[in-house]
């Protein structure tokens, strides 16, 4: 605990840093430390939600820098046809905020939903909007469960994994079910032309 003391206001550039590399496990010991009286809670909320917003912008902006034909050649070499590309980046434009919601509150699928929404050229005034609110519940969450729970920190992480593995199973199911379903429906549309 001393080290929190020596590091004095570097604790939350050292935060930020952390935060920004693997967000809840770092947000979480963070928290715990402002439960025992080293760090200020809500320092630790803004460094933390600040770091995530960045960390989402990368993955925005990897995807909003990459080359569409190189995704093209990706897909083909995978099997997957152009129309059903396209059908997906029509539907990502159409559903992106609700997907970047659920995948920031999930924890699930987040990178690939922030790197697809680039790809597809989704406004990042509206995705910024959707991801802070997200980042704010998920964040204050997370700094809460800290604080007050900070002595059960390995607990909390434990069950914190078996959520976010139950979700994302959850969310993988949901993947393959609407894969089949325009699966079928593509191949409906080919059949009837």
């Amino acid at each position: 605990m001393k080290l929190f003391e020596m590091l004095g206001i570097w604790n939350y550039a050292l935060l930020f840093v952390l935060v920004f590399v693997e967000g809840p496990t770092a947000t979480l010991v963070a928290a715990a430390a402002a439960g025992a009286g080293k760090l200020d809670p809500l320092a630790v909320f803004v460094v933390a939600a600040v770091s995530n917003l960045a960390a989402d912008s990368f993955w925005y902006s990897l995807g909003r820098w990459g080359h569409k034909l190189s995704i093209l050649r990706w897909a083909r070499k995978a099997g997957v046809k152009e129309s059903v590309l396209t059908r997906y980046q029509n539907d990502m434009r159409k559903h992106a905020l609700k997907i970047l919601l659920a995948a920031k509150l999930t924890l699930s699928f987040s990178i690939p939903a922030l790197i697809s929404a680039g790809l597809t050229r989704v406004p990042w005034r509206k995705a910024i909007l959707v991801l802070a609110t997200a980042e704010a519940l998920w964040t204050g969450s997370l700094v809460l469960a800290g604080v007050y729970l900070g002595g059960r920190l390995a607990q909390l992480e434990q069950n914190m994994q078996i959520v976010t593995i139950g979700s994302s199973i959850l969310f993988l199911l949901f993947l393959v079910a609407l894969l089949k379903f325009e699966g079928r429906r593509l191949a409906d549309d080919t059949t009837s032309s």
